[in-house]
């Protein structure tokens, strides 16, 4: 429908198709925190006693909402993006790693005073059985938070690698350069983690 609109209508859309939001680059903040924080909390071992699936060369791709607002005013503002597709994500070549983002995360956490056990690796079948085993020990939130675990990390065992040339050709047209990741990634943990605080 979108494409016929665009091809047969002449109407000036332009399609928008973020990947993973997280908080600001430049302050960390964020309206809602959604999945990318409770993939941090599960990362950081504190839900798993420091139980890890083997990661692998899994990676997560992730951009900051201020920059997918930026996108959608400009593209807003001029007919050059009509008829454009923008993946407004990071791309295969700066998604990172999960094994590096979990280091990253234990260290903001432990910054921040919070005590993270010590990672052990195991077999992705015996991580798809904590939430059985929760069940055992556990009820109520604990358990709700046990249960969804192995859906996450089913997910991110995927690919996470979106094609953004279109999105760096449009960044390129304006002199603007896509951050990355370990450049905004403290203050988007830093932000998050000062809430945490004051719930």
């Amino acid at each position: 429908l979108v494409r016929t609109a665009i091809e047969i209508e002449g109407l000036p859309i332009t399609v928008h198709r973020p990947s993973m939001v997280v908080g600001d680059s430049r302050d960390g903040r964020i309206i809602h925190f959604q999945i990318f924080y409770y993939i941090c909390e599960i990362l950081s071992g504190r839900n798993t006693f420091g139980l890890y699936p083997y990661l692998g060369a899994a990676s997560l791709d992730i951009i900051p909402v201020d920059r997918v607002a930026k996108a959608i005013v400009e593209a807003s503002q001029t007919q050059a993006a009509a008829g454009r597709i923008l993946q407004l994500c990071a791309g295969p070549e700066r998604a990172m790693s999960l094994r590096r983002l979990s280091s990253i995360i234990r260290a903001t956490f432990r910054e921040h005073g919070l005590r993270t056990p010590i990672p052990l690796t195991i077999p992705r079948s015996w991580y798809a059985a904590l939430p059985r085993l929760a069940a055992l020990f556990n009820s109520g939130r604990e358990h709700r938070k046990f249960s969804v675990l192995p859906l996450y990390m089913d997910h991110l065992a995927n690919p996470q690698a979106f094609g953004n040339e279109a999105y760096l050709r449009w960044l390129t047209e304006r002199g603007q350069v896509l951050p990355k990741a370990d450049e905004f990634l403290p203050r988007v943990l830093d932000y998050y983690l000062q809430a945490r605080k004051m719930q």
